[in-house]
């Protein structure tokens, strides 16, 4: 998983690493790069499968934590990729063309938290 994340940081505003366990990761990057991060995940490096897409709500710190869980099946890894939104203006870009299932994930974080993802159906 490091040497993934080594050539992450030489593509992508990739700001912080946990390493929960062996098959597990994260990483933090900028709203701006998030998209073109996970296509690249999954196009490129077998990350094929998104596990799911959620949200934290840190309200003392004024953001929202979304967080995008991506598999690996062929290596049996995840990796989730986490983008901090302003609570003041929760705008996210759709990722719907992705995986068609992200569309319900966005759906119910527009419900929940305000969360809006432009163009998504």
């Amino acid at each position: 998983m490091n040497e993934l994340i080594e050539r992450l940081k030489k593509k992508f505003p990739v700001k912080d690493e946990v390493f929960q366990k062996d098959a597990l990761s994260f990483i933090t990057t900028e709203k701006s790069q998030a998209i073109e991060l996970i296509t690249f995940l999954r196009d490129y490096e077998g990350y094929t499968h998104l596990v799911l897409l959620t949200a934290v709500d840190w309200i003392e710190d004024g953001i929202f934590q979304l967080t995008y869980l991506l598999n690996n099946p062929t290596g049996k890894r995840d990796l989730g990729v986490l983008v901090m939104l302003d609570r003041t203006d929760p705008v996210m870009t759709s990722s719907h063309h992705l995986w068609a299932t992200i569309a319900t994930y966005q759906r119910e974080l527009f419900e929940m938290f305000g969360i809006s993802f432009p163009g998504s159906p």
